[in-house]
């Protein structure tokens, strides 16, 4: 899939993600991390190519990170009857994927296991 930071909607609604998911110490845009000392505002109006880029970075190592086994099995299996809390309805991940059998506190609690990251 391809993104297009440059669309400014894009832009703003990815580096919105950014600023609900990270504190601001976290976040590259910030002053103490974009390496001008500017406050983001002012960084994203005077280095738009530089913003840009490290919100693009943000966003990929972020997705990177994300791969669950359920992004995984749905990605297999997109039209899986799912429950109320958009799980594949009646099935185990650790029936699925053995290697996740046991991870979980106590077994039943299959969101657990569903949103386990993958190793790769």
């Amino acid at each position: 899939m391809t993104y297009d930071f440059n669309d400014t909607k894009y832009y703003l609604k990815k580096r919105g993600e950014i600023c609900n998911a990270a504190d601001c110490g976290k976040c590259p845009l910030s002053k103490n991390n974009n390496g001008k000392k500017l406050a983001c505002d002012r960084y994203e109006e005077r280095f738009p190519e530089e913003a840009i880029a490290a919100v693009r970075e943000w966003h990929e190592s972020k997705t990177k990170k994300q791969q669950t086994y359920l992004n995984d099995f749905l990605s297999k299996f997109p039209n899986a009857v799912k429950d109320k809390n958009g799980y594949p309805r009646a099935i185990c991940a650790c029936n699925i994927y053995p290697e996740i059998f046991g991870r979980a506190e106590k077994c039943g609690d299959c969101g657990v296991c569903w949103d386990m990251e993958m190793e790769e």
